[in-house]
């Protein structure tokens, strides 16, 4: 082994440390600032103005143990009767719609990736790929970041809301 190459890897080693020194640093913000900033902000939105929405926060618990430290922060819409109603002889089952959500969730690395989850019916009306608006240092993600997101979200489920699909239950049950 030349000097060289010696140095080449220490150098890479030197990088991979520092690696893992801002993932721990990352941690650290999103325990410390990130969290409560994001959590406190869509808060105030939700008390200052009327929805059918909350504020969650998944994080570490007994029945989802794969979920140690890799925590998100989120603003949900309600979940609701879609009003659509299939009736048989036997039965009438009303389906229910999920409402959608703006998600900070933490990834392996510890940056927060914000995602727009739109709205569906169970049944009735697809789940959509996620809307991803970006992947932030938790240092990024300010006040008036998190506005503008929540702004793209009430943007987006808007758009689903009012957007012209074909008729739902259209030929449904025709052979």
């Amino acid at each position: 082994m030349n000097e060289t190459q010696l140095q080449h890897i220490k150098s890479k080693t030197e990088e991979y440390i520092h690696s893992l020194q801002k993932i721990q640093k990352r941690h650290q913000e999103w325990i410390q600032t990130t969290k409560n900033l994001i959590l406190q902000t869509l808060d105030k939105i939700v008390q200052s103005i009327p929805n059918e929405w909350y504020v969650g926060l998944q994080e570490y618990n007994e029945k989802a143990p794969q979920s140690i430290n890799l925590e998100s922060a989120s603003l949900h819409l309600k979940n609701m009767y879609s009003g659509i109603v299939y009736k048989t002889i036997d039965s009438v089952k009303s389906y229910v719609k999920y409402g959608g959500m703006l998600s900070y969730a933490q990834t392996y690395n510890r940056t927060i990736t914000v995602s727009i989850y739109y709205p569906h019916i169970e049944q009735w009306v697809e789940k959509r790929e996620p809307l991803f608006l970006g992947n932030f240092e938790p240092s990024e993600i300010t006040e008036d970041l998190i506005l503008k997101h929540l702004e793209d979200f009430l943007n987006a489920v808007t758009e689903w809301e009012d957007n012209e699909r074909e008729p739902i239950g259209f030929n449904f049950g025709k052979g």
